[in-house]
Order: structure tokens, then sequence, then C-alpha cells
């Protein structure tokens, strides 16, 4: 375990130092550190000293509220670097009383009454986050590269979404409220800028070292990888009666969820046409190009691309941990802490944050209906959903909704209509299949965990399938994620049900259909020569 733990620290400081482009990256690590640190006492109180819930869901806790905090000191006029460390000072003292009292009510106890967590646990999430630097190392690497001449080169793919984050952080480092849209100026900018308040502070107020807007988004996509792949495995963990099928799950799910790379592969052996033809494609976009269906982005894309939406889905995963281990019956504190963490989830991005909230409540539901007299522990719930109520509001004033509503069509139309049943075989079919094979017979340690799952994946697949935006695509990345981040919670008990050779062979099955997706797309994503 020591080696694991001194290589993933190893691994995070040499890509700190890699995306900020030397100490940038590591003085950035620091202040990261400092502004999840709000987060942690409120984690003791509700997972446990020695639960890794604690320091992850802690860390994800933190990181929302301290982005509240900063948005607070902005909403009053005062923006300065006094400011902003008096407001941190506050929301830190804050945050140690309400855990003194959540203890207290508590008795000592955690509120969320999880599991033990032992050493082995420990050691399977260390090899499990290992996988974040190996998977957004090479691409992180050559974002912005610049040239002896000092010219900066970036993949193309990369300029649809990390330069106009780029744009946007600029734009919201000005510290007025609304931003505005830095290409529709003066229109007001409707958009999820919630996450990237820290790094855009950081950039405009922070010392000389870090500001670099771009240093700091990349140093803050990679940190927040690491609290998604973590609180990932913690709720698949709450599935099964061991780590390793939990572990398992999280790194075929991270690594070999589409089929596209091995589809691709296979076209063009049969055409005779040469394997560089890869290194054209948009890898995981095949269902798109090849048969004009939906598209669903796997993990490694989530992480490398749409940071803003990765954190939103973590802090929902933090919210249905507490589901998982408590259910129905879980005491108002921690009914309260699921709450606070799906209302952060909301403020980041309104759809996911809903979704989340929307399999928190069937989850309790299911739980409570199970037992006689379960519904009247029901009520008790209202208070998780007062904080998203709260986050929503919050948006709609902020002008972050603005015009989402009316760009929402509902109905079985447009790309999902085309292959529908392929190009999901296609995009998830590897994870999708032995998933879904394990839901029935119902076998999984945790009944709860297994209704997350189910109403993650169902709940998933209905946005895919029948709601869309302007944006034709948008809606089904969204949905990809929930549907991507349910399916290891399936599998998981899967894995568990078997035992050496026939796990291995399943796991070396899923990597072979799945794996060369994820290659391909760590290739392509990196290369900065392809022009």
């Amino acid at each position: 375990m020591k080696a694991a733990a001194a290589l993933l620290a190893g691994s995070v400081l040499t890509l700190a130092w890699i995306c900020g482009d030397g100490p940038a990256g590591w003085v950035y690590l620091v202040l990261y550190l400092l502004a999840v640190a709000p987060g942690i006492p409120l984690g003791i109180a509700f997972f446990g000293r020695r639960h890794a819930a604690a320091w992850i869901g802690g860390a994800l806790a933190g990181y929302g509220l301290t982005q509240i905090a900063l948005w607070a000191v902005i909403a009053a006029k005062a923006a300065s670097p006094l400011a902003f460390v008096a407001a941190w000072l506050m929301l830190a003292v804050a945050s140690w009383a309400v855990a003194r009292s959540v203890t207290r009510a508590c008795g000592g106890v955690p509120a969320a009454g999880m599991h033990a967590w032992s050493s082995t646990d420990t050691r399977a999430l260390l090899l499990v986050l290992l996988i974040v630097p190996a998977v957004m190392g090479p691409p992180y690497r050559n974002i912005g590269r610049t040239d002896a001449a000092g010219n900066k080169y970036y993949r193309a793919y990369f300029t649809a979404d990390f330069l106009w984050h780029t744009a946007l952080a600029a734009e919201v480092g000005k510290f007025t409220l609304p931003p505005r849209n830095p290409y529709l100026a003066p229109r007001t900018m409707n958009y999820y800028w919630t996450y990237f308040l820290l790094p855009s502070t950081v950039a405009a107020a922070g010392p000389a070292v870090v500001q670099d807007v771009q240093a700091c988004l990349k140093t803050n996509a990679f940190l927040s990888a690491l609290l998604m792949v973590g609180i990932l495995f913690v709720l698949v963990r709450t599935a099964v009666a061991s780590p390793g099928p939990a572990a398992l799950a999280v790194v075929l799910a991270m690594l070999a969820a589409s089929a596209e790379g091995l589809y691709a592969l296979v076209d063009l052996l049969a055409r005779g046409r040469p394997l560089i033809a890869l290194t054209d494609m948009n890898i995981d976009a095949i269902t798109a190009w090849r048969y004009g269906g939906l598209r669903i982005d796997d993990i490694p894309r989530s992480l490398w691309y749409t940071p803003q939406h990765t954190m939103s889905m973590a802090l929902g995963l933090a919210g249905l941990v507490v589901a998982a281990t408590a259910g129905a019956s879980a005491s108002l504190p921690a009914i309260a802490g699921a709450g606070i963490a799906l209302g952060l989830a909301t403020t980041m991005n309104p759809l996911l944050g809903g979704v989340c909230s929307i399999v928190y409540g069937i989850t309790v539901a299911c739980d409570a209906l199970r037992e006689p007299g379960g519904w009247k522990r029901l009520p008790r719930h209202i208070a998780a959903a007062l904080p998203v109520a709260a986050a929503v509001l919050w948006g709609a004033a902020s002008k972050v909704m603005e015009g989402a509503g009316s760009a929402l069509d509902f109905g079985f139309a447009g790309f999902a209509r085309n292959h529908p049943v392929l190009t999901l075989l296609l995009s998830i079919g590897p994870l999708l299949i032995p998933a879904v094979a394990g839901i029935w017979p119902l076998r999984s340690a945790n009944r709860r965990a297994w209704t997350i799952g189910t109403a993650g994946l169902v709940v998933g697949l209905l946005m895919l399938y029948l709601v869309r935006i302007s944006d034709a695509s948008w809606v089904g990345f969204r949905a990809g994620q929930v549907i991507l981040v349910s399916l290891p919670v399936l599998l998981a008990p899967v894995m568990a049900r078997l035992s050496g050779g026939p796990r291995l062979g399943l796991a070396a099955l899923i990597l072979t259909i799945g794996l060369p997706t994820t290659v391909i797309d760590a290739w392509n994503a990196q290369d900065i020569g392809n022009r």
C-alpha cells in the first residue's frame, strides 16, 4: 500500500507540474487543497475519519462550498485577495461548527452509517486513482504546448472546450455578475460557470506565479478528476462485500466502455486500409459519423474536456453514497448532508444535479416501501430537496439557466431514431451487456446500491432517447455520463459472483472489446502534430 501511495503522490506532483508548466502547478495544488479543506470536517462528521468517503466526499463538498463563498464576495462587489481569504476563513469556521453539531447530534457515530473501511479498500482505491494521471497525462501535457518559435499548439478537439473555458474563466475573473458571454458581448453568459470560480479567481487575484488561466484550468481539471474517480469507487464499493470487484468494475468503466475503436479497426482491416487512418478519426463518435446516431462520450473524455460537468456528477455521487448506505432510515443530519451535495451538484449543472436528485428520491422511496410503514420516513427527506430547490432558484437568479427551458424538446426523434440499438451497443456495449445481465436475479450485497445503479441506467436511457435541446448532441453527452457512472454499480456484483478464471476471463473480454477506443482516443487527444 505504501508503494501505491508513493506512486500516486509522485504521479500527482508530476502531472500538476506539467499542467502548471512548472512551479505554478504545485502552487495551485496547494491552493486547491486549501479550497477543499473546509469540507473535510463535514466529511468526517458524515462518514467517519477512517473512511475514504470522509476525505473524498468532504473535499467535494469543500470545493462546492468554496465556489459559493467566492461568488458571495463577488456578488457583494468586494472582490479582492483579502476579501476572498476572509470568506474562506469564515467558511472554514462555519464548516467546523456544523461538523461538531452533527457529531454531537449523532452521538459520535458517523451520520451516514458507513461500513468499515480496511487497508485492502485503501489499496484498491489507490490503484484505481493511478489510472487518472495515466489517462490525463498525455493529452494535458500537450495542451497549449509551445515550440521553439513561441507558437502554441492545441489538438483540434480541445478548441471546442478548453479554449472556450479559457475565455469563460477570463470573463469570470473580471468579477462582475452576471458574467458576460465573451463571444456574444454584451449578452449574459447563460452557461455553467460555477465550477470555474476557483481557477478564475486564482488566475485573476492569486500570486503572480499562478496568474496563467490555462495553467489553473488544467491543474484544476486534473485534481477534480481524482475526486470524481475516487467518489465513484466509494459508491461502487457499497454495492459489494469486498473491494476487488468494485475496483475492477470502475477500471473497466474508465477504460473499456466503448466498442467504437474495435469497430473502426475491424472496418479498416476489412477494407484493406492502413491503420494510420485511425489518427484522423473522432473515434468516440463513430456512432454519429457512420450511422448518424447519438454520441456518448466515455469517462476519459468527460475528464479531459468537460470538468465542470464531471464535478457536478461527482457531487451528485456523494449525495447518492448517503442513499446507498443509510437509505430511507437515514438520520436528519445525513439527509441534509446528502441534500447539500445534491444542491451543490445542481449549482454546477442543473440537469445533472436534478438527475442525481431523482435517483436519490427513487432509491429512498424504494427502500422505504420495502418495509411495512416505511413510507412514514419519506417526509424527512424533504430536507434533501430543499438545498436542490435553493440551487435551482440561485441558478435562475444568476441567469445560468436562462433560455434552457425554451430549448428543451421531448420525444423519440432526431439522432435517437438512427440505429438506436446498434449505436448504443457500439457506444457502451462492452460494459452495458454484462452489467444488465447482473440486474436479475438480484444478488447485490446492497439493495439500495442496486436501486441506484438501475435507476441511473433507466433515467439515463430515457434522457438519451427522449430529451433534446437545440444542440442535438448535448443531452446525449450528459445522459451518457449518468449511464456510465451507473453501470459499474451494476457490474461490480456480477464480478463479485464470479471468481478466479471466470472473473478474469470476463474482464479480459471487456478490455479486448473496449480498450482500443480509449487507447486510440488518448493517442489522438495528445497528438498536436497531425494538422
